[in-house]
């Protein structure tokens, strides 16, 4: 059975590994982001260079730009309040 020292130890790594994950987090969804980006863009252009055909563009498409937007502002306050619990766990 693990001692206090132990357990505490181990809950003091807690805010440590929910901020990395969430640092990961936002890491991958701003590639995703930057990604579709400019995937969107070519669709916009695409559409408009052909007098703006709607049927150029995807299904949803505002909606995906709405999306990947979302979870990428959603992860960088995760990331945030992760640092923030981490600081005060570090706290005396």
């Amino acid at each position: 059975m693990p001692g206090p020292a132990t357990t505490r130890r181990l809950s003091s790594r807690l805010p440590l590994a929910t901020f990395l994950v969430a640092l990961l987090m936002t890491a991958v969804s701003g590639l995703v982001a930057v990604w579709w980006g400019a995937i969107d863009q070519r669709f916009l252009e695409t559409a408009d260079d052909a007098g703006w055909d709607e049927n150029l563009l995807l299904p949803h498409q505002t909606g995906l730009t709405l999306a990947v937007d979302g979870v990428l502002l959603l992860s960088v306050v995760l990331t945030g309040a992760s640092f923030v619990a981490l600081r005060r766990s570090r706290r005396p």
